[in-house]
C-alpha cells in the first residue's frame, strides 16, 4: 500500500484519508419491502429483525446499513446492506496500522455502478454489470439505486489465462500477454486466443442469461401482484 500510494501520478498520495471498496464474497445485500410512511429511525429499529430472517448472522455480528430508494403507493424499498464486524474489524486494523483514515465502507459493486450507470435516467431501465475480476465474474442487475439480482461465479482472468496456456502449449507469463494484447480479437494470433476464451467465456453468458431471466420473472410477478392489488383496492 506504501508502495502504490508513492506511486502516485502526477505526485505521491499524501492524504490519510480514505475510501474501502469491500469485495461481493464479505458482504449481503437484500431489498426490504416496508411501509412508506416508515421514517429512518424507524427503518433502523425494524429492519435488523427483518435481516434476520433472510440473513446467516445476528445482528450482534454485523455491521449494517441502508437507503431508501424507491416508493410506491404504501410501500417504500429499503437496500440492506450487512458485513460481518471481523471482516471490517480486520481492515481497520490494516489502515490504522499505516496511518490510513477510512471515511467509509463501500460496495464494490455499488462503488461500479456509480461509475458506469447514469442514476438520473429514471426510465433508462436496469442494467446488467459484468465485472471480471482475477478469480470471479460478479453479475450485478442494478436499479433504482439498488443491486437487485446479483450472482458470482468462478470463471475470470486466471482462468483464462490457464486455458491460454494450455491449449495454446505456452507459459503463463505468455498467455496472460497473449490475453491482454489479443483478447477477442479475431485479427490477433490468427485468432487462436479468441476461440480459447469464447470457450470459457460461455458459462458467463449463461450464467448472465439465467440472471436477466430470472430478474425479468420476479418484475413481471411484482407487476401483476401489484395490478391485482390496485384492481382489489378499487
Amino acid at each position: 500500500i506504501f508502495k502504490l500510494l508513492e506511486s502516485g501520478v502526477p505526485k505521491p498520495i499524501r492524504t490519510p484519508y480514505c475510501v474501502i471498496s469491500l469485495p461481493e464474497s464479505q458482504v449481503f445485500t437484500t431489498i426490504f419491502k416496508l411501509p412508506s410512511g416508515l421514517k429512518r429511525d424507524e427503518i433502523k429499529n425494524t429492519i435488523p429483525f427483518k435481516a434476520e430472517e433472510v440473513i446467516p448472522f445476528k445482528t450482534s455480528e454485523i455491521y449494517f446499513d441502508f437507503k431508501p430508494i424507491a416508493q410506491e403507493g404504501e410501500t417504500q424499498e429499503v437496500f440492506y446492506v450487512a458485513v460481518p464486524i471481523k471482516v471490517v474489524d480486520s481492515y481497520l486494523a490494516v489502515l490504522e496500522g499505516i496511518g490510513l483514515n477510512p471515511l467509509a465502507f463501500d460496495l464494490e459493486s455499488i462503488s461500479l455502478a456509480r461509475a458506469v450507470v447514469d442514476s438520473n435516467k429514471k426510465s433508462a431501465g436496469a442494467k446488467l454489470i459484468m465485472d471480471i475480476g482475477d478469480r470471479t465474474t460478479n453479475l450485478n442487475i442494478f436499479s433504482h439505486g439498488g443491486i437487485r439480482q446479483s450472482v458470482s461465479i468462478n470463471v475470470a482472468g486466471d482462468r483464462f489465462t490457464k486455458a491460454i496456456s494450455s491449449k495454446l502449449k505456452v507459459t503463463p507469463q505468455k498467455a496472460n500477454e497473449l490475453k491482454m494484447k489479443s483478447g477477442f480479437n479475431p485479427k490477433q494470433e490468427q485468432g487462436k486466443v479468441l476461440l480459447v476464451l469464447q470457450n470459457e467465456f460461455k458459462r458467463i453468458i449463461e450464467e448472465a442469461k439465467k440472471l436477466i431471466d430470472y430478474f425479468q420473472t420476479e418484475q413481471q410477478g411484482q407487476i401483476a401482484s401489484n395490478s391485482a392489488g390496485e384492481g382489489n383496492a378499487k
